[in-house]
């Protein structure tokens, strides 16, 4: 909300526009009216704009949804391929016999018109390709079903033949020794005895396998070949000895195949690829997987040595030709138990394999079994002399190797109790040379098959002890040491292995296996089966959105000029060829926030479209007349390109991105979503996406004469104020702005304080950020918005919706195009240098002033920060104190008194100052008029102190007789303000302004000078008015202080000569009788109230005539004043006070000095005025004239009475001599005093004591 009302500056003399100039209390009361509460929710714009400040809202819902579909499209228009040739062809090709198997597939979206022709074009071409196709595939249906049949007839004459060789050997077979037979397999034949100490001791065997489709057997042996590899698939690691030479045959130096793997366990799984072939053809791989977990003859814990490990290896061979057995090494691995899954190695299928596997080595104990598919151990021939027996462990049936060479004569020495006294000695079999010793053969067929190997096939499975292992660990290296061998690491003492060998590369044992009849040609399938596809083709319309300013420049992903206009075109590119009728054509946009659209001029601009806009929803949307459509369907076989709809609006948020695509529906069918467009408002800092971008914040900044930066600063009057007002470009490098945008202008607006300062016009410059003067600007000044008389700057302000209170100056560029281009799109900032100076007659008021400016771009403003200063407050003190340090300005101030003078110079006005140099060069000094005639400077006493109370450096003192003798900058600065000394004065100067601005101005210091000065005691006598007055001068500008005014009271003391006390005649200048008894009235001089100190001396000193007149130390003092004493007492004028007194006697010379106690003179109230009068008896003893004069000392100041003289005759020379009885005299002494005598005593006050003088009197002779 905006009021016309509004203030500017608490306590400051800123004009407002209702109540004009002000001070704090009315400000506060205006502002009391304009305030207004702020929402905790309100969103405040960053950027300090004057028009246009909402910040931008977040999208609608339908335009968030519809950017989250951008680039994609829903459903598809169809397009139609003529398919007659194909179509006929394949009519002909189902008359003739063949199955055409027809498909349609999808060929694809085509979003052009050039793309739609070549896309049917290429499927026509396709279409007569495949029409020829069929027609040649009927053509040939005859011959290919004759090459069948004939091929068929052929391979019926091969198996003919093929079965009846069959039939001929198993019926020779049938005639031979039956070895074994057992689930479709029989061994037929002898052994040959020839040919012991090879393989070929079995050769005259032959396996029968029966018939059976999934019977697959070996095209020669299973064994490893050059195309043979292994590897570990589950739960194995390589040995870490595996190519360190440990176990011989490892594959170090590259001569051996395999592996030497660890971690086994039931499951563990490893493969050995490609080691056979079938008689069909296929790639035999077996995959071998852990039946168990394996039991280790030694585990010790803690000993790495004793672990299990299983070494799988071959001989690389280099010719395809070339076999190798594969080979298996057991360490510490009693129990090697494997499933063998045999599959092709192409297809990943089992294969279920006849298998004839010859085992030999069977030697020291060890035993096998091998089991197929449901774990029966098929045809086992076990050929007498093999030393191989059947043995049963755990209940299943093993072949062990038994050759012995006798017995064991004693029990196992090595501590593993591997045999007792009497047990066979299990010896070596030296592989198949000695076959048939140590070897059986296993038959039959499964695609798992199992293999079970044992190191000892008659003892429990079973891991010896630590202590057993410990001791064999000690027998194996004794042993070592009486052969004179070294001892060996526990990784060859527990090792424990053997080895035996799975295949043995090569086939002895012949095979027999049934031919399979050739398949019969099929009357069902003989009709060929041909395929026909159809493409099926779509079309979806692109479209695209585009973002131009008003001059039709692409402004996408460009940042724009807030409140410029921005125009969203929707266009969809040509629709298809061959399209189907279009009934319906929609465009909707969903406009971004912030964006104000103009209904009218959109609608008159798109006069093919009816336009409607939902303003809630704040969405467009477009729809073609059906003129229109008459347009799009009046030639469907040909391209067509559709209007494009234009909307107009502007951009109104600062900081803001303003994202937008469109939506298309074409026949309630198909919708597509456009890319998206964007523009940014400049103003939004890190903005992602327009690194440019930032805040647009106009700076403005005081600086002194010295380019120092005073903002806040106290200034003085007459200073000069150099105000910067930097316009903040750096946001629009690289904008791109209309013509009708930049006309709008650019420049400022300064609403300066003109109550306060005077623009310094001659020395206005203009600098861009890289220190160059920038021309082309012009200023512009008035009094108030109402005296604004060119349209430019009218525009300029009514834009920018900018308002100054009072005069105020705008700065406007003369040619804004080529101003944008050097300057705004550039980036490069300006800065107006306005000087102004502040007013004289703001000197001394301390208020503040305010300045405030505006930038203005494209007609948009941004309001500075607004600088405020403040002219200083300078008020110097002058203070009298007393010793005690009271202040005593205006009281009665007793001769003799010292008047502790301070001048307070405060500098707390200035703190944080930054003055200009040449002012501070005019210096610092405090000058003091003090009252010479009255007073005398106590230069020793003399003290500068701070306000933390330490002495001040670098002020000199220097006293001079008038303002003439100054130095010339004090003459200057005093006369300037027509500020007159009186007479002599005193002048504190700093010796090194600069130092001292730094040390104590500029820091808000306050300074104290204390000046003792002693009244002068003649002052006493005629007592009077002084006055002392101060002057501070800084920076050449002189302030004076309050003019401190005191009153020195006349010390006048009166002598008079009574009968007594209580007489009321004089007897001044009369006769006194020889002999008679009278007083002298001493009356001391009257001490008025509030005075600077207390009382310490009031002292009578009366030097009589002891010729003429004896005293006798008779005497009384009454009060002449009422007055009060400290504790309470009320003394009345005559009020005995003689008790508070004491006398010193002289009789000798006559003097007599009265004097009032100290503590009773101090105790006298300042707010009382006291006098005090003395009588002194005295009796005249001489006649004669006698004179007498007495001295009143008062705080250690002396005055004389006047003179008394009294006559006294001669006696005459016979005298009648009668008794003199006085009616009334005094007692001799004043201790003695009659009690009639006594007097109330009076209050007193406290005086020091003063020193006593006394003068003699004249006497006569």
């Amino acid at each position: 909300m905006k009021f016309d009302n509004e203030t500017r500056a608490f306590g400051s003399i800123r004009k407002t526009r209702r109540w004009g100039t002000c001070g704090v209390i009315l400000g506060l009361a205006a502002l009391g009216l304009i305030t207004s509460p702020v929402r905790a929710d309100e969103r405040v714009n960053p950027n300090p704009a004057t028009n246009a400040k909402s910040l931008q809202d977040s999208p609608t819902v339908d335009s968030t949804k519809d950017q989250g579909s951008s680039e994609k499209s829903i459903g598809s228009i169809e397009v139609t391929v003529n398919r007659e040739k194909v179509e006929s062809a394949v009519s002909a090709a189902k008359k003739a016999g063949l199955i055409v198997k027809e498909t349609e597939v999808d060929g694809g979206l085509v979003t052009n018109s050039d793309e739609l022709a070549k896309k049917t074009a290429e499927i026509e071409s396709s279409y007569d390709k495949q029409a020829t196709t069929i027609v040649d595939e009927s053509e040939k249906v005859e011959t290919r079903k004759k090459e069948k049949q004939d091929s068929y007839d052929k391979a019926k004459d091969q198996y003919d033949k093929d079965l009846a060789e069959y039939n001929r050997k198993l019926a020779e077979l049938r005639g031979q020794r039956v070895q074994g037979g057992a689930n479709g397999v029989t061994i037929y034949g002898e052994f040959d005895e020839s040919k012991r100490g090879s393989l070929d001791y079995y050769s005259k065997l032959t396996a029968v396998f029966d018939a059976n489709p999934e019977l697959e057997v070996v095209d020669g042996a299973l064994s490893a070949n050059k195309n043979t590899t292994l590897t570990l698939d589950k739960d194995l690691q390589h040995d870490r000895l595996e190519n360190k030479d440990f176990y011989g045959h490892s594959d170090s130096k590259g001569t051996y195949g395999g592996s030497v793997f660890t971690g086994i366990k039931q499951g563990s799984t490893f493969t050995l690829h490609n080691v056979g072939k079938t008689k069909t053809g296929k790639t035999i791989s077996a995959r071998f997987v852990a039946r168990n977990n394996p039991i280790p003859e030694h585990k010790i814990v803690g000993n790495p040595s004793t672990y299990t490990r299983l070494n799988v290896w071959w001989n690389k061979v280099k010719a395809d030709t070339d076999t190798s057995s594969v080979n298996f090494n057991p360490y510490n691995y009693s129990n090697v138990e494997w499933d063998i899954h045999y599959y092709d190695e192409k297809t990943g299928k089992p294969i279920d394999l006849g298998l004839i596997s010859i085992y030999s080595d069977l030697d020291f104990g060890q035993a096998v079994r091998h089991t197929y598919g449901d774990n029966s151990t098929g045809v086992v021939i076990n050929p007498s002399g093999s030393s191989v027996r059947e043995t049963t462990v755990n209940g299943k049936t093993y072949w062990m190797g038994v050759k012995a060479d006798g017995v064991y004569k004693q029990d196992d020495p090595s501590g593993l109790n591997l045999y007792k006294a009497g047990d066979p000695y299990y010896t070596d079999v030296d592989d198949y040379n000695s076959i048939p010793e140590g070897s059986i053969v296993s038959v039959d067929h499964g695609s798992v098959q199992h293999l079970t190997y044992l190191k000892y096939g008659d003892k429990p499975f079973s891991t010896y002890t630590e202590a057993q292992s410990s001791t064999y660990r000690k027998y194996w290296n004794d042993r070592r040491r009486a052969d004179g061998k070294p001892e060996d690491t526990d990784d060859e003492i527990f090792s424990s292995g053997f080895a035996f060998q799975l295949w043995g590369g090569r086939s002895v044992i012949n095979q027999l296996e049934e031919p399979k009849p050739p398949l019969k040609p099929s009357e069902s399938t003989t009709p060929r089966e041909v395929e026909v596809t159809y493409t099926r083709l779509r079309t979806t319309p692109t479209v695209e959105k585009l973002v131009k300013n008003s001059a039709g420049t692409n402004v996408n992903n460009s940042s724009v000029p807030k409140l410029s206009e921005v125009v969203w075109e929707l266009e969809t590119k040509p629709l298809a060829a061959n399209r189907k009728e279009t009934t319906i054509y929609e465009l909707t946009d969903n406009l971004p926030q912030g964006y104000r659209l103009d209904l009218a001029k959109t609608v008159a601009q798109n006069q093919d479209f009816t336009v409607t806009y939902d303003k809630d929803k704040h969405q467009l949307k477009g729809s073609l007349k059906a003129e229109g459509l008459v347009k799009v369907n009046t030639d469907l076989s040909k391209a067509y390109k559709t209007p494009v709809l234009k909307v107009y609006g502007t951009v109104t948020n600062d900081g803001a991105t303003y994202k937008n695509n469109f939506h298309l529906n074409l026949n309630n069918e198909f919708e597509s979503y456009s890319n998206i467009v964007k523009v940014t408002t400049p103003g939004k800092p890190n903005d992602p996406d327009n690194p440019n971008n930032n805040l647009i914040k106009p700076l403005k900044h005081n600086h002194n004469k010295d380019g120092v930066i005073i903002d806040g600063k106290t200034v003085l009057a007459g200073s000069t104020n150099y105000y910067h007002i930097t316009l903040d470009y750096d946001q629009y490098k690289g904008i791109k702005a209309d013509p009708s945008a930049i006309l709008k202008g650019f420049g400022a607006i300064d609403d300066y304080p003109e109550e306060a300062v005077t623009i310094n016009k001659s020395d206005i410059r203009y600098i861009d950020s890289e220190g160059k003067e920038v021309s082309g600007i012009s200023v512009y000044q008035y009094d108030s918005i109402e005296a604004v008389d060119n349209d430019k700057v009218k525009a300029f302000l009514e834009s920018s919706e900018i308002k100054p209170k009072g005069a105020f100056q705008v700065f406007l560029v003369d040619d804004p195009e080529a101003y944008f281009k050097q300057y705004i799109k550039a980036g490069k900032s300006v800065t107006i240098i306005d000087p102004m100076v502040t007013k004289e007659e703001l000197r001394n008021t301390g208020k503040s002033f305010e300045n405030t400016a505006y930038q203005v771009d494209f007609g948009n403003g941004y309001k500075t920060d607004t600088v405020v200063n403040n002219v200083p407050t300078v008020k110097p003190t002058k203070k009298n104190l007393n010793k005690a340090g009271v202040d005593i300005d205006g009281k009665q101030v007793l001769a003799g008194t010292v008047n502790y003078y301070t001048v307070t110079a405060d500098y707390s006005q200035y703190k944080g100052i930054e003055a200009d140099k040449d002012r501070i060069g005019k210096g610092f000094y405090i000058v003091d008029d003090y009252p010479e005639e009255a007073v005398t400077i106590n230069q020793d006493g003399v003290q500068v102190t701070d306000s933390k109370g330490r002495v001040v450096k670098g002020l000199k003192m220097a006293l001079y007789e008038s303002l003439e003798k100054a130095p010339s900058s004090v003459q200057e600065a005093l006369k300037s303000r027509n500020f007159t000394p009186k007479g002599a004065i005193q002048v504190f100067e700093a010796e090194n302004p600069e130092e001292f601005y730094k040390t104590y101005v500029q820091t808000g210091e306050v300074l104290t000078i204390t000046n003792p000065m002693t009244v002068k005691k003649e002052l006493g006598q005629t007592g009077g008015k002084y006055e002392n007055t101060a002057y501070q001068i800084d920076f050449g500008m002189a302030y004076v202080t309050e003019t401190v005014v005191n009153n020195v009271p006349k010390i006048e003391p009166k002598k008079d000569v009574v009968i007594d006390h209580l007489s009321k005649e004089s007897l001044d200048g009369k006769e006194v009788k020889l002999n008679q008894t009278f007083n002298y009235k001493l009356v001391g001089s009257l001490i008025p109230k509030d005075r600077s100190e207390q009382l310490f001396e009031y002292k009578f000193s009366d030097d009589y005539d002891e010729t003429h007149d004896d005293y006798q130390s008779v005497y009384k003092v009454f009060a002449a004043v009422d007055f009060e004493t400290s504790d309470g007492q009320k003394f009345k004028a005559g009020d005995e006070l003689t008790k508070f007194t004491s006398q010193v006697v002289d009789k000798a010379k006559g003097k007599v000095d009265i004097s009032f106690d100290d503590a009773f003179l101090k105790s006298i109230l300042d707010t009382s005025e006291f006098q005090a009068e003395v009588y002194l008896q005295m009796t005249r003893i001489q006649s004669g004239t006698v004179e007498n004069t007495y001295y009143h000392t008062v705080n250690g100041v002396e005055v004389a009475s006047n003179t008394v003289v009294t006559h006294t005759p001669e006696e005459p020379k016979t005298p009648e001599e009668y008794p003199q009885q006085p009616e009334r005299s005094l007692p001799s002494t004043g201790e003695q005093a009659s009690a009639e005598l006594l007097l109330a005593g009076l209050a007193m006050g406290g005086a020091a004591a003063g020193l006593l003088h006394s003068k003699r009197k004249k006497k006569e002779a």
